[in-house]
């Protein structure tokens, strides 16, 4: 797209009423149909992982299960996925991680919480994950006004 055309497209997207700005931002920030499978995917998989590994104690062989071993041969396209798990309810989701990235942010931390706190904060800086939004009244671009 050339400059020309690129600034006429953004006048006039700058032009629509705060309603259709609204509306076109639901639209561009869907999820797309296999985003959508994906996550139907990896929530069917997580929970028959957490279902049925649910009393077992070895974490090894929690993380052998069968339903785990898919998850992470799905691949990257999971990260965020096991992120937003382990932000809001954490179970050990390190093994996975950590097979799909092939990276431990979290090698020096000896709690759950500190390994916890490593892998978010790796999420967010890899772009995986996004810092909670600030809250207050959002103009028509999404942006607080003051």
């Amino acid at each position: 797209m050339s400059p020309d055309v690129f600034e006429k497209v953004l006048g006039d997207i700058q032009s629509l009423p705060p309603e259709s700005l609204a509306k076109l931002r639901v639209v561009l920030n869907a999820p797309n149909e296999r985003e959508q499978r994906e996550e139907r995917k990896f929530r069917r998989l997580a929970d028959q992982w957490l279902r049925e590994t649910e009393h077992t104690s070895s974490i090894k062989k929690a993380c052998m299960h069968p339903a785990y071993q898919r998850i992470i041969g799905m691949g990257p396209v999971i990260v965020p996925y096991l992120l937003r798990e382990l932000e809001q309810n954490p179970d050990h989701w390190f093994w996975a991680l950590n097979a799909i990235t092939e990276e431990d942010p979290a090698h020096i931390e000896d709690t759950f919480d500190g390994a916890k706190t490593a892998w978010l904060q790796w999420g967010k800086e890899k772009g995986y994950l996004f810092a909670p939004k600030p809250r207050g009244k959002a103009n028509a671009w999404g942006n607080l006004e003051k």
